[in-house]
């Protein structure tokens, strides 16, 4: 196998071992039966500050009364709100409410767990190494955000 396959099959089983532990917080935790499409949602919530299903609905090229349906499913479980915009009435902003926030919060403490995992294995050099070669990896990679 060469380097290019190695290093592809490696980042696949990163992959697959953070889909573990997601997976285990899906069944483990109160996560109020959500999907893993539910939960992506309402992570990309969290990072849109003006968020409308308009916006939701641009930024994952979707339509909107898909975006609509599934904001009805979390309003329903208490995990995000409407609220109307102070500068147009007709605009309703889409917020995560406590209970959102506090499994958003639990969904980030599960990823740092994994990052501390991970790192548990490595020296102080190895450390430092990785640090340089993932920020590279990001750098070259962060317009996937957009």
């Amino acid at each position: 196998m060469n380097t290019i396959d190695s290093l592809e099959q490696v980042i696949m089983d990163f992959s697959g071992l953070l889909d573990l532990f997601e997976s285990d917080f899906m069944k483990n935790r109160k996560t109020n039966d959500l999907t893993i499409k539910q939960l992506l949602y309402l992570s990309l919530i969290e990072t849109m500050p003006l968020c409308t299903t308009t916006a939701i609905s641009k930024k994952l090229q979707v339509k909107k009364p898909t975006v609509s349906n599934l904001i009805s499913v979390l309003e329903i479980k208490d995990l995000v709100r409407k609220r109307l915009s102070n500068e147009d009435a007709r605009i309703h902003l889409i917020e995560i409410t406590v209970k959102g926030k506090n499994l958003l919060a639990t969904r980030k403490k599960l990823h740092r767990d994994f990052a501390s995992k991970i790192l548990n294995c490595l020296n102080e050099s190895e450390k430092a190494q990785s640090l340089k070669l993932m920020k590279k990896i990001y750098d070259c990679n962060k317009e996937l955000l957009k």
